[in-house]
């Protein structure tokens, strides 16, 4: 048994919270994981992980072992990460999960580029607003647009996305245009339940204000809400980015504009130690030449 096949068991133990899970992730038995935490265990000579019959948690100790193995697995695939890079070839599979309108929007596309591109690499997306623990699932990377993660988790910033309100014409002639953010109580407001845009934020002082909407339409896909706006339903509040087209060619009109609220970012999220480096930085890095193009806020 090589020493750092232990450390690894260990740090895996700790990120999918079991030995069955951890096992399944490295590919051996769970007795094999089993033996090397005792024996990483007797070497240090102290207990790394407090066992209870629902779950694992590292001791005080176990989690300073826990962050420098982070460490030295990250200094040891920047290895091959560069190597990779130089040879510019991904290999193997790589897993991604994006939320609805922007994985169908921008994540899509990239990836079905790169699986052409590289022939060598296996990719699987997933495109959902679920909430997905990327480490106990098995993603190398996902789209998250909240804050950033905690610590078992690395992040890139993207981009960020300045939200809009726009409406159809035939909408505004029979219902009115809001003047102010207050005035939205009077009108239909097209609601995502996608949680990071449920809520529409403008910039009316100092603090952003919460708008409170009028509304009898709930619906989980951009595409769709942009669709409602389109047959003059209501008021859609989405990244200016994606009703850009609609309002350029008149088919919808932008609203309120001098309130507009802080940019959402946007930020690949992938584990702390991070197997397939290489893939996910070409990865971030083919994706932010896109939305930059595209004219999204970098």
């Amino acid at each position: 048994m090589h020493r750092w096949d232990a450390y690894e068991a260990f740090a895996t133990v700790v990120e999918r919270g079991s030995y069955t899970s951890a096992a399944e992730k490295l590919g051996i038995s769970k007795s094999a994981v089993s033996r090397f935490i005792s024996n990483l265990e007797d070497r240090l000579g102290s207990q790394l992980l407090y066992r209870t019959t629902r779950k694992l948690t590292p001791t005080d100790l176990g989690r300073s072992v826990y962050e420098r193995c982070v460490a030295a697995f990250e200094n040891l695939e920047s290895i091959e990460l560069e190597a990779m890079e130089h040879d510019s070839v991904p290999r193997g599979r790589f897993r991604i999960v994006a939320g609805d309108s922007f994985g169908d929007i921008w994540v899509a596309p990239l990836v079905a580029d790169m699986a052409n591109e590289y022939r060598e690499l296996t990719v699987e997306l997933l495109v959902s607003d679920r909430n997905i623990d990327i480490v106990g699932e098995g993603y190398d990377v996902a789209i998250r647009h909240d804050t950033q993660p905690d610590s078992a988790l690395r992040a890139q910033k993207i981009c960020s996305l300045p939200h809009t309100c726009a409406a159809s014409p035939d909408y505004l002639a029979h219902a009115g245009i809001p003047e102010t953010v207050e005035d939205l109580t009077e009108h239909n407001c097209l609601i995502s339940s996608f949680e990071p845009c449920r809520e529409w934020k403008f910039k009316t002082g100092p603090v952003p204000k919460k708008a409170n909407l009028g509304s009898r339409l709930l619906m989980n896909s951009g595409q769709s809400l942009i669709s409602a706006a389109l047959r003059g339903v209501g008021i859609v509040w989405l990244p200016e980015l994606y009703l850009r087209e609609y309002i350029n060619n008149g088919q919808l009109v932008e609203l309120l504009v001098a309130y507009r609220g802080d940019a959402m970012p946007v930020w690949c999220v992938y584990p702390a130690r991070r197997r397939g480096a290489a893939k996910v930085q070409i990865f971030i890095n083919h994706l932010r030449k896109r939305m930059a193009a595209a004219g999204a806020l970098v």
